[in-house]
């Protein structure tokens, strides 16, 4: 399977793009509402796009939408899908959304089931796996951040400290023993995951179970003057990407975070203003060589981490990028 990238915008399209040369090798219309997130299945046979109202299935050799939650009241997502990603090495794809639910589903023969539903207080900003592939990590407009076992249905919230009015965790992110978030007042906050009983349960489940239920925050520093979009591990854990509404993505040592200043700081030159940085995604071969980003110019970017420099420009967009994913080759 070749590396893939794709992307969606406010002009209603969702692109796909051809890595050496910056240009689109396809293109689907999708008018009927902006795409929050995106990502691409395990087998790179199937793109899960995350709607207003909906959760969508494309299959990537038809480029062609072949499975949606729209219509279906047994299935029917309420408001925004806001955050998606796809279980590896299999067929089961959870998603969060403004409805405050958590959602795990199987998307196996290209049709979505959904197999169980968690209720949260609050709408759902963001949903990660952590290193054990059966613990989803998710934050809420509040402020709170939670653990959720998909096996035993287990629900355990962890503390998150000194936060400010109004702030809460935009994008959360796992790797290792190490979860980071980030906020709407552009810092970073950092935990340590350490596994063992769960504390708090969700209704009509007794059992215990191995997850990471205590959870000291480590450190939390101030990444960036405005909003921090995203946070993204580097495949190895080695470093974490925080992208940014200031126009950049800053590399970090999540093990020392303390230190304050960046490892990378990726800033375009260019006289024209980037705009929101949304999200970012590595390469997982070459030692995390190059960056994508996808910012509110339209524009996708391959960056040389080494370099901090822009190797290629992904033009073709007219209007802001709302979404992006990349699947490299495993």
């Amino acid at each position: 399977m070749q590396p893939m990238l794709a992307s969606a915008s406010y002009d209603a399209t969702i692109r796909f793009w051809d890595l050496n040369r910056g240009s689109a090798l396809g293109q689907m219309n999708h008018k009927d509402s902006q795409v929050n997130a995106m990502e691409f299945s395990a087998d790179g046979m199937l793109l899960a796009l995350g709607c207003w109202h909906n959760l969508k299935l494309v299959d990537m050799q038809k480029q062609a939408v072949v499975d949606s939650t729209e219509g279906n009241r047994k299935l029917r997502v309420e408001r925004n899908v806001t955050s998606l990603f796809f279980i590896p090495e299999s067929t089961k794809l959870v998603s969060g959304g403004e409805d405050q639910t958590i959602r795990l589903w199987n998307s196996r023969g290209s049709q979505l089931q959904c197999e169980k539903i968690l209720e949260l207080p609050n709408a759902v900003n963001s949903v990660c796996m952590g290193s054990n592939s059966n613990v989803v990590f998710a934050t809420d407009g509040r402020g709170c951040a939670y653990q959720w076992d998909v096996r035993t249905n287990y629900l355990a919230p962890f503390p998150v400290r000194n936060l400010h009015f109004g702030e809460h965790i935009l994008s959360i992110a796992a790797s290792g023993n190490l979860v980071a978030g980030a906020t709407n007042h552009g810092r970073i906050l950092i935990w340590d995951a350490i596994y063992g009983n769960a504390e708090v349960k969700t209704e009509g489940h007794n059992d215990a179970w191995d997850g990471p239920v205590k959870r000291p925050q480590k450190c939390e520093i101030q990444a960036h003057r405005n909003y921090a979009t995203r946070v993204r591990f580097t495949p190895n854990g080695e470093r974490l990407a925080s992208t940014s509404a200031d126009g950049s993505v800053c590399l970090w040592d999540p093990h020392s975070l303390e230190n304050l200043d960046p490892v990378t700081r990726f800033v375009d030159d260019s006289p024209n203003p980037v705009g929101w940085v949304w999200d970012c995604a590595f390469t997982s071969s070459h030692q995390s060589k190059y960056m994508y980003s996808a910012s509110a110019d339209g524009l996708l970017r391959c960056w040389e981490v080494e370099s901090a420099r822009v190797k290629m420009y992904f033009r073709g967009h007219n209007k802001p990028i709302t979404a992006m994913t990349f699947r490299d080759t495993r």
